[in-house]
């Protein structure tokens, strides 16, 4: 019976050292692996990681105010402009009848020159500041008639179970 026991002994010891070792070699590799991505990440390009944050800091560099009058009034009328064709593609692709984008453009139209006036009074020193530039954002949401939480519940606009329409009038159907 003892010369059984010793061999079953044996047997499982052996078996412990193959599992420790399989362990170890397993912890090694992970390691090492660990170790060799550590300096690739290191010496990783800023525009690699983090660009977001890069492009931002370069982004505040560039628009410190404040700006020269003749950049600011180029920056306001190529957005007004691309505003515009965005607009008439938007309408092209929804189908919308041509006296309604007839319409629409020439309340655009209206608005970008009110704008535009708004940009040279603010541009008549020959700088803009940020103050001056907030003027003219305010001045265009106002045009556009953004009214982000009219009509939603909890707002003092939109009553509770009571909906409206696009223009902000209560929908009674």
């Amino acid at each position: 019976m003892r010369v059984k026991r010793q061999a079953i002994d044996a047997d499982t010891h052996r078996r412990k050292i193959l599992m420790f070792a399989r362990t170890l070699r397993t912890t090694f590799a992970a390691a090492l692996l660990a170790l060799s991505v550590v300096p690739a990440a290191a010496f990783a390009s800023p525009a690699d990681s983090g660009a977001k944050e890069t492009i931002r800091q370069e982004k505040k560099e560039k628009e410190s105010f404040p700006i020269p009058a003749a950049e600011f009034k180029t920056k306001v009328a190529t957005h007004l402009q691309k505003a515009r064709e965005h607009m008439v593609t938007k309408m092209t692709e929804r189908k919308v009848p041509a006296d309604k984008q007839k319409e629409r453009l020439a309340k655009f139209d209206a608005g970008s020159t009110t704008v535009m006036t708004k940009v040279n009074e603010v541009c008549s020193d020959g700088t803009v500041t940020k103050d001056e530039a907030r003027e003219v954002h305010k001045l265009a949401r106002e045009l556009r008639g953004h009214k982000k939480h009219e009509g939603k519940k909890g707002t003092p606009t939109g009553k509770r179970g009571e909906k409206r329409d696009r223009d902000g009038d209560r929908d009674d159907r």
